[in-house]
């Protein structure tokens, strides 16, 4: 009897730390599920050139120099930034545009609200326009100081969601000017359905002038110009990179994001330990 009284205490002694470290594991996690996945997935690209993860020096640029700061009450919590709205924005990821080479900016997101108009979430240089914004329950973008908007996907309150933009250098001599000078790939991935897709294929940046350097003024959360339209929500694994990803890297970077569905199974899977081991004692 006590050699089964002993066999069971170390029998649920053991669940009970495995399931320990599982909670710990989900109670450090991220806000926004999976990130940290995402995050070991953009270390091993060479071109990375900044990213934020928003860990315990919360704006510090990880690979980079570009330390962003803050401007209102953006809090900081789980390896995740929470922008509120009006007045609360990060500002100082500056990088250049160079003739000749090709870029991606990569990011989760998780809007807080349907935004009533133009909700920034990345913004740079109001004369050459990048703008990535939520406009009510959709994701759009601008590129250029035409009038030509795109809409990337429709999104849900609450919802994360995985979004790769590609600013690829192509050939002035495509167009007049500037204005065939780079074109734009984008992708969105859903997290709660574990499916992305690519939702711009070669749109024109439509510009006037050459988008070298347009980025060096970058608002996220908020309007380049006069920090108007704000944007409420949580972002995190925001990378910049100084060349484009292939569409096989940015699927295998929104692969290693587990779907929220995942981790119910994990749950399921200790509480099946733990009760299988004491019934397996009951029975010896």
């Amino acid at each position: 009897m006590k050699i089964l009284q002993k066999n069971t205490i170390q029998s649920t002694t053991f669940t009970a730390i495995l399931a320990g470290c599982f909670f710990s594991s989900i109670a450090h996690a991220d806000a926004i599920s999976g990130a940290s996945g995402l995050e070991a997935m953009q270390q091993l690209d060479a071109n990375l050139v900044n990213q934020y993860t928003f860990a315990a020096t919360a704006t510090d640029d990880k690979e980079g120099s570009n330390n962003l700061t803050t401007t209102g009450s953006v809090s900081f919590a789980d390896e995740t930034a929470t922008l509120p709205g009006s007045g609360n924005y990060l500002t100082g990821m500056s990088v250049s545009i160079t003739t000749g080479n090709s870029y991606t900016l990569e990011f989760l997101m998780r809007p807080s609200e349907a935004s009533s108009s133009e909700a920034h979430i990345f913004s740079g240089n109001n004369n050459d326009r990048f703008y990535v914004y939520q406009d009510g329950s959709d994701l759009k973008a601008r590129f250029g100081n035409g009038s030509s908007i795109e809409t990337l996907s429709s999104i849900s309150t609450d919802s994360a969601y995985y979004v790769a933009i590609n600013i690829v250098y192509t050939d002035p001599t495509l167009g007049s000017g500037d204005d065939a000078k780079y074109t734009i790939d984008a992708w969105v991935g859903n997290q709660s359905t574990g499916t992305i897709s690519q939702a711009l294929t070669g749109a024109e940046f439509d510009s006037d002038d050459s988008i070298d350097g347009f980025v060096s003024g970058l608002k996220i959360g908020a309007f380049v110009y006069n920090a108007n339209s704000p944007w409420s929500g949580d972002l995190d694994s925001v990378a910049w990179y100084d060349d484009a990803l292939t569409s096989t890297e940015i699927q295998n970077h929104f692969s290693a994001i587990p779907e929220p569905g995942s981790y119910a199974l994990l749950l399921s899977g200790v509480a099946s330990l733990f009760v299988f081991g004491a019934r397996k004692q009951r029975m010896k």
